[in-house]
C-alpha cells in the first residue's frame, strides 16, 4: 500500500514484540496517523502514551509530522 506520496505504507511485525507499529505508538514513539488508521487500538496506544507522558507526549506541544513538514512550526 501506498501514501498519496508513494510512500509505502506497511505493518511491521516481530517475533519477540509483536505488533511494533503499536508497540511504537504505546511507547509515545510514534504518531497514530488517523489519516490512514481508524483503528481504535491505536488511539488507545496513543492515549495511554498520552496520559503516561512518555516519548514524545513528555513535550507539552508536541507537533505532528505532516504540521511540521508544512512549517507550522
Amino acid at each position: 500500500m501506498k501514501d498519496r506520496n508513494g510512500r509505502t505504507l506497511g505493518t511491521v511485525f516481530s517475533k519477540e514484540r509483536g505488533y511494533v507499529n503499536a508497540e511504537l505508538v504505546r511507547m509515545g514513539m510514534a504518531w497514530h496517523n488517523r489519516r490512514y488508521s481508524n483503528s481504535t487500538g491505536m488511539q488507545g496506544f496513543e492515549d495511554y502514551a498520552k496520559e503516561n507522558k512518555f516519548g514524545l507526549w513528555a513535550d507539552k506541544n508536541p507537533i505532528v509530522p505532516w504540521d511540521w513538514r508544512k512549517g507550522k512550526r
